[in-house]
């Protein structure tokens, strides 16, 4: 199947194909990359007790990482701040009505070589198809938009994708449902509404995020997702760039070394298509159990 560049889509074609669960390819990063001398540097760091090294944009915090230096460290932090801040220029130019009302998720640098990976557990692993959720703190229905850029010189990074979510809960139905869950309510929308406009932190919890970790955990050893739903393979070359709402779209990393990728956490609001967001999709799936039980 041919790949259509992405830097020939308009804003509106991005959008449908996005919410659709598609991904969207770049032959060449849409905004400039590290210098070379940043990137050489890049090239030759290590992660410390972590799978990548996080730099979280909203508090400049690092996580992952320890330099030689406490000028390594101040270094990385910059580079990966840049970055950050590059692709969001990028992204208020191209999708404006997802930058307007999005919040920023973490940004990771991908060190270490996907394939042949070891001791690392099936439910733990990115190289096995999933959806994504988010570890580092609940979304409550947001979607995650996340660009990912291949950094590595020579190699390319190769991907598969499968399902999208709304396909995946219509499989799996009641082996996601947990019995007596209750559905985000009303007033929990308002605490999270007040809690953006005054900047105060987050609700801990949310059963959003609670059945989200359940379908992503629950996809990595699940038959069908692994082994019988059809797969797509996605070859992404040195220099490269793709686009995808990673929630939305199953998918799972089965070579490369090397990449950073920045998150976003885009409400249902700021979809063209707001049946399309996750929100939807899981209000849809609770509704169907809701309707079942009185039946």
């Amino acid at each position: 199947m041919d790949v259509i560049d992405g830097a020939m889509l308009d804003c509106e074609d991005m959008q449908n194909k996005l919410e659709m669960g598609e991904l969207i390819f770049f032959k060449r990063c849409p905004f400039p990359l590290p210098t070379s001398e940043d990137l050489e540097f890049l090239l030759s760091q290590k992660v410390y007790q972590a799978k990548s090294v996080s730099y979280f944009p909203d508090s400049g915090f690092v996580n992952g990482y320890r330099g030689q230096t406490m000028e390594d460290e101040v270094r990385i932090r910059n580079i990966l701040s840049q970055f950050s801040s590059r692709a969001t220029s990028w992204l208020a130019e191209t999708l404006p009505s997802y930058y307007s009302q999005m919040r920023f998720g973490p940004l990771r640098f991908r060190i270490e070589e996907e394939k042949g990976r070891k001791n690392v557990e099936p439910q733990y692993s990115g190289s096995v198809l999933h959806v994504d959720m988010n570890g580092d703190a609940p979304t409550h229905g947001e979607s995650f938009l996340r660009i990912f850029v291949n950094i590595n010189p020579v190699k390319p990074r190769y991907w598969v994708t499968s399902d999208s979510l709304g396909q995946l809960l219509d499989k799996w139905g009641d082996d996601v449902r947990v019995p007596n869950e209750r559905m985000q309510g009303f007033f929990d929308d308002v605490r999270l509404i007040m809690n953006r406009l005054f900047r105060r932190s987050t609700l801990a919890d949310s059963a959003y995020h609670r059945i989200m970790s359940r379908i992503h955990y629950y996809g990595k050893t699940n038959d069908y997702l692994q082994n019988r739903a059809p797969q797509r393979s996605w070859v992404f070359p040195p220099g490269s760039a793709w686009l995808v709402f990673s929630d939305i779209t199953s998918h799972a990393v089965k070579e490369g070394q090397f990449a950073i990728d920045q998150t976003y956490f885009v409400p249902s609001t700021a979809f063209k298509n707001p049946e399309r967001s996750t929100k939807s999709l899981i209000k849809r799936f609770w509704a169907r159990r809701v309707s079942n039980e009185i039946s």
